[in-house]
C-alpha cells in the first residue's frame, strides 16, 4: 500500500487556499487519456482541457503507479521531460513523484517556466524499493498569460527512474506588482571547492542585486557569477520599474574540511574512514558507463574507479576528457578501491586520449586497479563451440602458462552477443577485482584485436612440421623451447607439455581439424597454427 507524506496534506490545504486567493482557475492533469506503452520513446498526447503534452524518452507508470495511469521519466542525459504550452498564467504548482524500480541514483527533477529553472527537487526516497509518494510543490510562481512549462530530470547521466502523476497548478491573471524573489543556482549547501554562483529572477528586465551581509549599504548589481571560496550567506532582492522590490532571498554556503592529494598513487593509499580528499592533479578518463555512473581515472602514477551511485557528479564527459579537483572518500568494496564522490565536477578543459599500459599477466598486481592496460598473444580457453560474449560474465584467456579472467562488465557493448575469438588476441581493458581475483575488462569491441606475430623480429627461426601433420610433428626453434600448449578452435587446452631443448617431436592422437600451437622459448610467446589431416 503507497504511503503519503503526512506533509503533502498540509501542503494541498495550504494550496487550495492559495488557489483561491490568487487565481480565478486551476489545471489539472492525472493521465488518463495518456497513450504511452512499457518502452521508452518520444511523443504526444493531449490531455485534459485539451492541453498537448509532449514527452521525451519516457514510458507509462508500469509497475509503480500513483493514482493510476502516470509518466515515468528515466535518464537526465537524454534529457527525459514533459513538457506543455498552456495559456491562463501560473501561480501555484504541485506535482506527485513516486520512485520507480530500486536503483539508489538520486532522483533529481526540475520545473522549468519560460525557460528558465524555476525549482529544483531532490525527493528523499529510501534505499531500494520504495513505494512513498512525495509531492514536489512550488508556490508564488506568479505568472500571467500564456507559458512553457517543462519537467525534466538533471543531474548525473545514468537511470533515476521516476514516476508522475497528478499535476496541479492554479491559473494566474493578477495584475503583477512586485518582482518575483531571486533564485540562487546553486541554492546553498555543503561545498569542498570553489563554486560559481548565479542569481535569476522571472521578472523579466529585473535588475537583481546581492549582498554577503545583507546590510543597507552592501548590496552589488549582480553582472556575473559570484565565486564563492569559504562559508557565506548570500543574499539578494531584484528590482524592476512600476513594480514594488522582490521580497529578499537568501542561502547559506557551507564549506567544509578537504585534504589536497596530488596523484592517484597517493590517493589510493588513503584509508576508508570517510575523511573527505580533493584530488587536484590531472586524470584521464580512460573507460565509463552508466551503471552506478563509474569513471576509471588515470594519471602518471595511478588509477582509481569513481563509483557515483548516487549520481553526485551531473558534469558530462566524454572518454579520455581530463577530470581534476574531484573531491570525495576512499571506500573499499571487496578488495576494489573506489573513490565515492562528495560534489559535482568542473566540465573538462582538453581531451587527451592516452594508450594502455603493455604487461604480462604475472605482472597484474591490485595496484593496477582501475589501469588501462594490454595483453597481447592471449587465446580464450575453455570456451565451447559457437560461444558469443554475454553481460555479466567471466572468461578465461592464457598466455600459454598463465591464465587471467575476462569480465564482460560493461554491459550492452558493442561485442555482447558477438562471438568468442578462437585466434589468438591481444585484448584491451581496465582492471577490476573481486576479492582477489583480478580482471580485464574491454570497454568495446575494438579492444578485442586479433593477434598479428611479428615474428620475423621475435622469431626469425621457429617452425612446425610437417605441417599439415597426422599422428606426429616436430617443433624446432634457434632458443631453447620451455613450454608449448595446444588448442582446438573453441579455445580449449588440448594438449601441453614442459621440455627442454631447440627441437621437440610431439605425438598425438588430434582428430582431424585446425590448431592453435602455443610456444614458449627464451625469446618470448608465439602463435603456429597446426593442421591435422587423417
Amino acid at each position: 500500500m503507497k504511503k503519503h507524506l503526512l506533509l503533502s496534506v498540509g501542503l494541498f490545504a495550504v494550496s487550495l487556499i492559495l488557489f483561491s486567493q490568487k487565481s480565478i482557475g486551476q489545471g489539472f492533469e492525472n493521465f488518463d487519456n495518456a497513450n504511452l506503452t512499457a518502452s521508452y520513446t518520444n511523443g504526444s498526447f493531449e490531455g485534459n482541457n485539451n492541453i498537448t503534452w509532449t514527452y521525451v524518452h519516457a514510458r507509462d507508470e508500469g509497475d509503480f503507479p500513483i493514482d493510476g495511469k502516470g509518466i515515468m521519466l528515466r535518464r537526465a542525459d537524454e534529457p527525459s521531460s514533459l513538457s506543455a504550452t498552456i495559456t491562463g498564467g501560473i501561480g501555484n504548482f504541485v506535482v506527485d513523484t513516486r520512485k520507480a524500480f530500486t536503483g539508489n541514483t538520486q532522483r533529481k527533477l526540475e520545473l522549468v517556466i519560460n525557460g528558465a529553472v524555476i525549482q529544483q527537487f531532490e525527493p528523499a526516497f529510501g534505499e531500494g524499493a520504495d513505494d512513498t509518494v512525495i509531492p514536489f510543490v512550488v508556490d508564488d510562481i506568479d505568472i500571467p498569460g500564456t507559458f512553457d512549462l517543462i519537467l525534466r530530470l538533471y543531474g548525473a547521466d545514468g537511470n533515476q527512474q521516476i514516476v508522475l502523476d497528478n499535476i496541479s497548478w492554479t491559473a494566474f491573471d493578477g495584475e503583477v506588482t512586485q518582482v518575483s524573489k531571486p533564485i540562487f543556482s546553486p541554492n546553498g549547501g555543503s561545498f569542498y571547492s570553489p563554486v560559481e554562483v548565479n542569481i535569476t529572477t522571472t521578472t523579466p528586465d529585473a535588475t537583481v542585486y546581492y549582498s554577503t551581509t545583507g546590510d543597507q549599504d552592501s548590496w552589488i548589481e549582480f553582472t556575473q557569477p559570484v565565486v564563492l571560496t569559504e562559508t557565506t550567506t548570500l543574499y539578494a532582492y531584484a528590482t524592476a520599474d512600476n513594480l514594488d522590490d522582490s521580497d529578499v532571498a537568501e542561502a547559506t554556503f557551507t564549506f567544509l574540511e578537504v585534504i589536497e592529494v596530488a596523484t592517484l598513487a597517493e590517493l589510493r593509499e588513503k584509508p576508508a574512514d570517510e575523511t573527505v580528499y580533493i584530488y587536484t592533479g590531472n586524470a584521464v578518463i580512460v573507460a565509463m558507463d552508466g551503471f552506478r555512473n563509474r569513471k576509471f581515472i588515470q594519471d602518471e602514477t595511478a588509477a582509481i574507479l569513481i563509483d557515483d551511485s548516487p549520481g553526485i557528479i551531473s558534469t558530462s564527459y566524454e572518454l579520455y576528457d581530463v577530470i581534476t579537483n574531484v573531491v570525495g572518500t576512499i571506500d573499499i568494496f571487496r578488495d576494489m578501491v573506489r573513490f565515492q564522490p562528495e560534489q559535482n565536477t568542473a566540465p573538462s578543459t582538453e581531451n587527451t586520449p592516452v594508450a594502455p599500459v603493455t604487461m604480462t599477466i604475472p605482472d597484474i598486481t591490485q595496484n593496477d586497479q582501475a589501469r588501462l592496460i594490454i595483453l597481447n598473444n592471449a587465446v580464450f580457453t575453455g570456451i565451447e563451440p559457437g560461444a558469443v560474449f554475454v553481460n555479466g560474465s567471466n572468461y578465461t584467456i592464457t598466455d600459454g602458462t598463465n591464465e587471467f579472467v575476462v569480465r564482460t562488465d560493461f554491459f550492452n557493448v558493442d561485442y555482447i552477443g558477438e562471438p568468442v575469438p578462437v585466434q589468438p588476441i591481444n585484448i584491451t581493458g581496465v582492471v577490476l577485482t573481486y576479492f582477489e581475483t583480478l580482471q580485464i575488462v574491454p570497454r568495446f569491441a575494438a579492444d578485442i584485436e586479433i593477434y598479428t606475430s611479428v615474428q620475423p623480429v621475435l622469431q626469425p627461426f621457429l617452425n612446425i612440421y610437417p605441417n599439415p601433420a597426422a599422428n606426429q610433428f616436430t617443433i624446432a626453434a634457434d632458443n631453447n623451447i620451455h613450454t608449448l600448449a595446444i588448442f582446438d578452435i573453441t579455445g580449449k587446452k588440448v594438449y601441453s607439455i614442459a621440455t627442454t631443448g631447440n627441437k621437440v617431436k610431439i605425438q598425438t592422437q588430434l582428430p582431424t581439424g585446425i590448431y592453435v600451437v602455443q610456444i614458449q622459448t627464451d625469446k618470448g610467446v608465439e602463435m603456429r597454427k597446426l593442421q591435422i589431416t587423417k
